[in-house]
């Protein structure tokens, strides 16, 4: 019988980085943020899509200038970005984010 797997992830106030599911077709992560903190800039490699489940997320890509997303937004960000993630709001901030990736092409290559 195949039994489903269960992973659990954090839904304290701590500042909390979560890897939850890596495997050859997705990868899922989880953000908790607490109110004043911040991410270290970095690009995703990948196409990501910000799922905001509580607070407001404050998002710079590729330098633009901040945009606020509340809870209840996905977030489409296109591979190469630049982003730059912090939680200005007065709550903390949490989201999912899902990284597809790439099917290799029916020769094997990307």
């Amino acid at each position: 019988m195949t039994e489903a797997k269960i992973i659990a992830f954090s839904q304290g106030d701590e500042l909390a980085v979560q890897r939850l599911v890596q495997d050859p077709s997705v990868a899922i992560n989880r953000l908790v943020l607490p109110s004043g903190q911040t991410v270290q800039p970095h690009v995703t490699e990948t196409r990501a899509y910000m799922i905001v489940t509580d607070g407001t997320l404050t998002l710079a890509l590729d330098k633009q200038p901040e945009q606020c997303y509340e809870a209840g937004k996905i977030v489409a960000i296109e591979a190469n970005t630049l982003l730059a993630i912090s939680n200005k709001g007065p709550s903390t901030m949490r989201l999912f984010v899902i990284k597809p990736k790439l099917e290799p092409d029916s020769d094997g290559c990307r």
